[in-house]
C-alpha cells in the first residue's frame, strides 16, 4: 500500500523587501514588497521595525491584530509613511522614510496577512546601515610651519557617519605621497562627525612648474572617494625671486691668465625650484648666447638655502671664466632667472669696458632685496673685492702698460 502526500501550492507569491543600496542620513528612501497572484481584496499589510529580536509593528491604518502588531508610534513619525498600490493580481506595499542615526542596524519586516483566509506571509530586509557621505572643506596652509622646512596642509572632513574613515590619501603633482591618519575627530549635534587631516610635505619636494596638492577621502571601501585640490598659487605661497646686481671678483692681475668670478644673489623666492641661465652678448650686436660648462666657462648654480621661517629660499650663483682683452671688451654678461611665480624671466647684467673694470647694471626689477632678518645670509662679495684663483699676488698698483690693458665695468 502506498501513501501519497501533497500540499497545494499557494495561488500567490511574495517578493523580498527591496530597498536602496545605501541608506544616506537625511535622504528619503523607499522600501517595497510585492504580492502577486490571486489573494483577497482586503489583504492587510503591516511594516515592522526590528531591533534585534524585538519587533514593533506599523500598520497602514495604525492598528494590528495582536500585541506584536501594535503601532511603533502613534501617530506615525513624519519620516515614516506607508502606501499601497493594488491591481487585479498585484499588491505593491511601500514604506517611505528618511533615515536617522537611530535607524542604523535595524531590519524592516513586511507582513501580508488575512485572518479569515489564514494567510500570513512575511519578508525581511537586510540590516540597514545608515551612512552620511563626508564633505571636504577647502585645503588650507597652516600659518605656523613646524618644522620650518615642511609645509603644513590641512583639510576638514565634515558631517560623516559612521565614525570610521577607510582612507585619507594626500598627493602632490599627481604623485601619491602618503596615507594620513585623522588628527582630530569631533562629534556634531546631529550625530555625525567632523575630522581634521594634517599633512606636511618638505618644501624641496614642491618642484613642478605649477605645484598642486590633492587629498582623497574614502569613507568605506565601497564608496567613491571625495577629493579636494589646492594650487600653491591659489594658496598665496608663490613668491618671485629678486636679483642683486652682479658682483665681479677680480684684481689688476686677473687678466694674466687667471679667472674672474661673477656672482649674483637670488633671494626671497618660493618654492625652491627655479631655472638659471648665464648668457653672454658680444659687442657686434649679436644676440645673447647661453653659456654652458666648458673649458672656457664654469657655472656654479649655488645651493638653495631655506630661511628660518621656511617660506623663502635664497642662493648665490657664480660664473667663472678667464676674460680676454679683445674678446670681452664691451661684452655683456647676463644672469637670467625663471620661476613659477614669474610670467617672464628676470635678469641682472654686467658690461665690460676698458675704463678700469666691470660695471654691473641694475637688475630688471625693483631695487635689490637684502636678506630679511630671518633669512640665513649668504656670503656675497662686493665689486671691488680682490679675488684671484691660484697663488695670491701682491696688491701693487699696475704699471702704465698693465693699466692700459685693464678692463673695467661701465654702464651700457
Amino acid at each position: 500500500m502506498a501513501i501519497y502526500c501533497w500540499s497545494r501550492k499557494a495561488p500567490y507569491s511574495v517578493s523580498e523587501v527591496q530597498g536602496p543600496a545605501q541608506y544616506v542620513l537625511g535622504q528619503e528612501v523607499t522600501l517595497r514588497c510585492v504580492m502577486e497572484g490571486t489573494f483577497p481584496e482586503d489583504m492587510a499589510v503591516t511594516w515592522k521595525l526590528l531591533h534585534g529580536e524585538v519587533g514593533m509593528g506599523v500598520g497602514e491604518d495604525g492598528a494590528g491584530a495582536g500585541p506584536e502588531h501594535q503601532p511603533l508610534l502613534h501617530p506615525l513619525p513624519e519620516h515614516w509613511k506607508t502606501t499601497r498600490e493594488r491591481s487585479r493580481t498585484c499588491l505593491v506595499a511601500s514604506l517611505i522614510f528618511t533615515p536617522t542615526k537611530q535607524d542604523d542596524r535595524v531590519r524592516i519586516r513586511c507582513v501580508f496577512q488575512h485572518e479569515a483566509r489564514q494567510i500570513r506571509e512575511q519578508r525581511e530586509s537586510q540590516e540597514i546601515r545608515v551612512c552620511a557621505r563626508p564633505r571636504l572643506s577647502k585645503i588650507r596652509v597652516l600659518p605656523d610651519w613646524d618644522p620650518p622646512e615642511e609645509v603644513p596642509f590641512s583639510v576638514q572632513i565634515q558631517n560623516f557617519y559612521p565614525r570610521d574613515i577607510h582612507r585619507v590619501e594626500w598627493s602632490c603633482d599627481g604623485k601619491v605621497w602618503e596615507r594620513s591618519a585623522l588628527s582630530e575627530v569631533e562629534d556634531n549635534v546631529d550625530g555625525t562627525f567632523t575630522a581634521t587631516s594634517l599633512w606636511r610635505v618638505p618644501s624641496r619636494c614642491l618642484t613642478q612648474p605649477e605645484p598642486r596638492v590633492r587629498v582623497s577621502v574614502q569613507h568605506s571601501p565601497a564608496d567613491t572617494p571625495v577629493e579636494g585640490e589646492l594650487s600653491l598659487k591659489d594658496a598665496g605661497l608663490l613668491r618671485p625671486p629678486e636679483l642683486s646686481q652682479i658682483s665681479v671678483l677680480h684684481s689688476w692681475w686677473t687678466f694674466g691668465g687667471r679667472k674672474v668670478t661673477m656672482s649674483c644673489l637670488i633671494t626671497g623666492y618660493f618654492p625652491g625650484e627655479l631655472s638659471l641661465t648665464w648668457l653672454r652678448r658680444g659687442v657686434r650686436g649679436a644676440g645673447a648666447v647661453a653659456l654652458q660648462d666648458s673649458s672656457e666657462y664654469s657655472i656654479d648654480p649655488g645651493v638653495a638655502v631655506l630661511a628660518r621661517d621656511g617660506k623663502r629660499f635664497q642662493r648665490e650663483t657664480r660664473l667663472h671664466f678667464t676674460p680676454s682683452l679683445l674678446g670681452d671688451m664691451g661684452a655683456e654678461y647676463i644672469c637670467q632667472v625663471g620661476h613659477v611665480a614669474l610670467e617672464t624671466p628676470i635678469e641682472s647684467r654686467c658690461t665690460c669696458s676698458l675704463t678700469g673694470g666691470y660695471q654691473a647694471q641694475n637688475p630688471a626689477q625693483s631695487s635689490p632685496q637684502l636678506p630679511a632678518e630671518d633669512e640665513t645670509p649668504l656670503p656675497h662679495h662686493g665689486a671691488n673685492d680682490i679675488h684671484v684663483e691660484g697663488t695670491p699676488l701682491p696688491k701693487d698698483p699696475p704699471s702704465s702698460t698693465e693699466q692700459g690693458s685693464a678692463m673695467t665695468a661701465q654702464p651700457s
